[in-house]
């Protein structure tokens, strides 16, 4: 994957640990910054699938905050064995994962009312499957190759003079920045590897003239 990458290139024995030994660190049953950023993900991409990109401004305040509210409550209890035992920092937590997405969600929705763009996938997988975009594959100097893949959080596409223009969204919870030097060492790689799959590999997907 296009993290995988990074992991490798930030620490081979990283790397080995993780994506060879699969190696994981314990967690809690809390709200970490990893599934609030998950929790986020999958709202966003319920809301964008049972409305479209167009439709998310039709909804009222007190819509889009239902909304949000049940699909939060959805998944706190199918992954995270509900309510009951949860603390009440948890549940204050997860009141303040509401409140972002509140303001987050509004700000989707009138960026994607005023934009040509239409979203096309969330959660597209790049991998060898028929559903998904085929990852890229880069070669190596002994002869193989590696693929590298993964899975874009959204794909929009804007479509004119029998040319599909596309942009790729990457959903960040904490701060981000990109710098070339970054890509020179092998991070920050994500976003550009994605981009290449899509525009190598995405006409079998989404058209030509991609």
């Amino acid at each position: 994957t296009a993290s995988g990458v990074e992991d490798y290139h930030r620490c081979r024995f990283y790397y080995f640990c993780k994506h060879g030994l699969k190696l994981r660190p314990l967690r809690t049953a809390g709200l970490d910054v990893s599934r609030r950023g998950i929790l986020v993900h999958y709202v966003l991409e319920q809301l964008l699938t049972s409305y479209g990109s167009k439709g998310l401004s039709n909804l009222t305040a007190e819509q889009r905050r239902g909304e949000i509210h049940r699909l939060v409550v959805d998944y706190v209890t199918r992954v995270m064995g509900g309510f009951e035992d949860k603390s009440p920092r948890f549940r204050f937590l997860i009141g303040r994962v509401e409140v972002l997405l509140d303001t987050l969600v509004e700000h989707l929705a009138r960026e994607l009312a005023q934009s040509q763009f239409v979203t096309a996938a969330c959660e597209l997988r790049v991998e060898d499957s028929p559903e998904a975009v085929r990852p890229i594959r880069i070669p190596l100097s002994s002869g193989g190759g590696i693929q590298v893949g993964g899975v874009i959080d959204r794909l929009d596409l804007y479509r004119k003079d029998d040319v599909t223009y596309f942009r790729v969204v990457d959903y960040k919870t904490g701060s981000q920045s990109y710098c070339l030097e970054d890509v020179c060492e092998g991070l920050g790689l994500q976003m550009l590897l994605y981009l290449y799959a899509v525009e190598e590999n995405g006409e079998a997907k989404f058209g030509p003239h991609l």
